[in-house]
């Protein structure tokens, strides 16, 4: 029982596009709900989000098989929660989202990008050991590559030295995701409503589905191959030195990643930080 609210996620395959596209896919989930369309302005369009749904959420989705951590999927993952009565509304403005999301208003982007990457400075001295720990993961399997790439160290300096070059080439890329995502991917959903409000709920999935222009097809594995063993050493203008070392062990669903993952938190609470 959802107690009259309809939950909705879909899940759009982002494999097919190219390195420089994977690597500012975080900077255009972060993007896409701060614009318009081409029937409304950022401010219109903001005012019907929160007035119908309780805001839509955009993010990437980076997943290992979890029967074999040889094989990852690369997707842009949306939804939103509403009430049933405005559950059909939603379903609209996400479509209203996809097939008509424009990015013109390029001082808007320049102002965007400028926070998008404070943000993202900022964040390394708060979690420094987190970046660290995956930043020596993207050292070992091409997934941990492409994380790292999408999400860490690598991705801040990337997205700062296309900056420094003025945010045309940003832009031109936002835009080339924005078609490839929205208009060439298989969608796969994840629906969550009260028993007796499936078959509406359902039937407006449907609607929603129909008004897209996508392809059908499930949502690409793509290859992750172990890497050779190397180091990385980042030099950064804060006060605490983040050491961390990676290394591949088992998929999910193995028999012994459980007693691994019981092992990494002893390891971690009950002798290294009293070593410490």
């Amino acid at each position: 029982d959802t107690n009259g609210v309809v939950y909705f996620r879909g899940m759009l395959d982002a494999s097919m596009l190219d390195d420089n596209e994977r690597r500012l896919l975080p900077l255009f989930t972060d993007l896409v709900t701060q614009f318009g369309t081409k029937s409304y302005d950022y401010r219109e369009f903001d005012t019907i989000v929160s007035t119908k749904t309780a805001g839509l959420s955009f993010n990437v989705h980076l997943s290992e098989n979890v029967n074999d951590y040889s094989q990852y999927e690369i997707g842009l993952q949306f939804g939103s929660y509403a009430l049933k009565n405005n559950s059909q509304d939603m379903f609209n403005i996400f479509a209203e989202l996809l097939n008509t999301l424009e990015f013109n208003d390029e001082k808007r982007f320049e102002m965007l990008l400028e926070n998008y990457i404070s943000s993202l400075s900022v964040g390394i001295a708060q979690s420094g050991h987190l970046y660290a720990m995956q930043n020596a993961s993207g050292l070992v399997t091409e997934c941990g590559m492409l994380r790292e790439a999408m999400s860490g160290l690598e991705h801040l300096n990337f997205v700062k030295e296309l900056a420094s070059k003025g945010s045309g080439e940003i832009l031109a890329t936002i835009k080339s995701i924005g078609k490839k995502v929205f208009q060439k991917s298989p969608v796969r959903c994840a629906l969550n409503v009260t028993a007796g409000e499936v078959d509406e709920s359902v039937k407006n999935v449907e609607k929603f589905i129909q008004q897209l222009p996508i392809e059908k097809g499930d949502i690409h594995w793509n290859r992750s191959n172990l890497l050779n063993t190397n180091s990385r050493h980042n030099v950064m203008n804060i006060p605490i030195n983040y050491c961390a070392k990676s290394l591949a062990t088992v998929p999910y669903s193995h028999d012994d990643y459980s007693t691994l993952r019981v092992l990494a938190r002893i390891l971690s609470s009950k002798f290294l930080l009293p070593v410490v």
